[in-house]
């Protein structure tokens, strides 16, 4: 999807790492604030959506981004700059606690 149309999402106990292994990825972020906040906090999935602006990056095979608890807001698979590609990505938990 486009950037406009990605919710943000922050975590609380993990600390996230995220790099595509195949094509280009898009991925919006922004620090986020409390007052941003759309639903309920899921504990469960460790997860919050947010509405908000986010600034793109854009991540080849061989980069990575990491988004640290509880500011750290992202919203990954967003259309890269050459069109929308499937892609493989990985993503790395860590515990933030």
């Amino acid at each position: 999807k486009p950037l406009s149309e990605r919710k943000l999402e922050t975590h609380r106990k993990y600390i996230d790492i995220q790099a595509p292994l195949t094509g280009t990825e898009c991925i919006g972020i922004a620090e986020m604030s409390a007052e941003a906040q759309t639903l309920p906090f899921d504990v469960e999935k460790d997860f919050v959506l947010y509405d908000g602006e986010a600034e793109p990056i854009v991540l080849e095979p061989g980069d990575f981004a990491i988004f640290f608890p509880p500011l750290g807001a992202h919203a990954p698979c967003c259309v890269a700059p050459n069109g929308p590609r499937k892609i493989k990505k990985v993503v790395v938990k860590i515990l933030a606690e």
